[in-house]
């Protein structure tokens, strides 16, 4: 399983599979909140939509969508996971 760590939760295109690792110390504010949405490190996710001009991220995680405004995705740090089995 190859795993690229990518610089922001909206930089991901739909359909992306990755997997929370950690916070950001800038946006510790946001932990809270982050955690009731089950985004704990470890936890994976299937990004579904985001939009560069608002900042909005919409993410499948536990079998829920979450929408998550510029600065919770921000305080995300998060990595792709590549589960192409070729």
């Amino acid at each position: 399983m190859d795993i690229e760590i990518a610089s922001r939760l909206g930089d991901m295109l739909p359909g992306t599979l990755g997997r929370v690792v950690g916070y950001e110390q800038a946006y510790r504010g946001y932990i809270g909140r982050l955690t009731s949405l089950s985004l704990v490190p470890g936890a994976e996710f299937m990004t579904i939509w985001s939009d560069s001009d608002t900042g909005l991220v919409e993410i499948f995680v536990q079998g829920a969508g979450v929408r998550l405004r510029k600065q919770e995705a921000n305080a995300l740090i998060v990595e792709e996971v590549d589960n192409n089995l070729n």
